[in-house]
């Protein structure tokens, strides 16, 4: 894979791949919630890693709620 300006080592990944950040657009993905006897529920979709944490964290946050009212 060929360099293009603005490229350094560090950023470029070989063959296909591409490096994924918190920012990266990656269609639709689905947040999955894994609970400790391994038994996981859909949360939602998200498009971000940023978006993911947001979600998770609101989804944490209500579940702590819902623990602590009974």
């Amino acid at each position: 894979m060929a360099r293009t300006k603005g490229q350094t080592a560090a950023n470029v990944t070989p063959g296909f791949a591409i490096r994924i950040n918190d920012d990266t657009e990656l269609g639709l993905a689905i947040l999955v919630a894994e609970f400790g006897e391994s038994t996981y529920q859909p949360i939602g979709v998200v498009v971000s890693i940023n978006e993911a944490r947001e979600i998770a964290a609101g989804d944490m946050r209500g579940r702590m709620r819902d623990l602590e009212a009974g």
